[in-house]
């Protein structure tokens, strides 16, 4: 395997890893979480099994979301923000060498590795406590506020909270839905953001898909995987529709957006010589089921 080769399997490797890291994290820190709860789900006052309609319990609830909070902002899961967001820094740095390498391009401006910062931040900001707020804690406090004011059973709502919080064997925990789909796209877009940044300046007329694919590929993605196709070609996509296509793609940002939420893929530029002459001749595309 050639350097350049080596290179372009470690991008690759990384658009799958980074954000499989962060989902599994984010698994474990949810199931930590309803543990660091449990004890007080079980201090709910109750009757025969339902929950009692009293001012202790609803400051309970109150006492649970200062729980929830403390789990996710001190443990696991902030960690696993930090390691996340600097995988940023290392992504450009893989980038760059492949620049190198591929166009001899030695010179990285500041305004290119300032991409690196507003990405990143953009990222906490998206999945930091501001997500665990709205898409966990405040959800949670109607769930149980809910169950207070109505008498439900104990056993029955701390089933709720705990499938809610964790997921099922069919269904990922609430946050873990969300931060999946955010730590791939946040990740994969930064990505060809930072691609079509160190590319703008080289007049380049050449580009491969690539990535790889997976179990959830869409069709789009699945046609265009391993070919290479003209500038013009991949402009052209920004006027198609597809499943998962991200509002805003089109001519410019396709280079970004590729094939839409959680796409992993990588419009990767290449040397005009690096091109088989099949595909100077004519598109070629994978044939996929529909």
């Amino acid at each position: 395997m050639s350097e350049l080769e080596k290179l372009i399997q470690d991008k690759i490797n990384a658009l799958d890893s980074v954000p499989d890291e962060f989902y599994s994290a984010t698994k474990r820190a949810q199931s930590s979480a309803f543990r660091d709860i449990l004890a007080i789900l079980n201090s709910f006052e109750t009757e025969s099994g339902q929950i009692v309609y009293n001012t202790a319990n609803i400051a309970r609830i109150e006492q649970l979301a200062l729980a929830l909070r403390a789990s996710f902002q001190g443990g696991e899961y902030l960690d696993a923000l930090r390691a996340y967001t600097l995988s940023f820094e290392a992504q450009a740095l893989i980038n760059e060498a492949y620049f190198l390498q591929a166009f001899d391009l030695v010179d990285v401006g500041t305004e290119v590795r300032a991409l690196i910062a507003v990405s990143q931040q953009n990222a906490i900001a998206l999945l930091g406590e501001t997500a665990v707020e709205q898409r966990l804690i405040r959800p949670l406090k109607d769930i149980l506020i809910q169950s207070v004011t109505t008498g439900a059973s104990l056993q029955e709502t701390t089933a709720i909270i705990r499938e809610f919080i964790e997921g099922n064997a069919e269904l990922d925990g609430k946050l873990a839905g969300y931060a999946r789909t955010i730590a791939d796209t946040a990740f994969s877009v930064f990505d060809r953001s930072y691609t079509v940044a160190l590319a703008k300046d080289l007049d380049i007329q050449w580009y491969l898909y690539t990535g790889g694919k997976i179990s959830t590929t869409r069709k789009f993605c699945c046609q265009r995987e391993g070919h290479y196709y003209t500038r013009k070609e991949v402009e052209s996509w920004g006027d198609k529709e597809w499943a998962g296509k991200i509002d805003g793609t089109n001519s410019n940002t396709i280079f970004s957006f590729a094939g839409g939420w959680n796409c992993r893929h990588s419009i990767l530029p290449v040397s005009e010589f690096s091109v088989p002459e099949a595909y100077k001749e004519k598109a070629v595309y994978n044939e996929c089921a529909k």
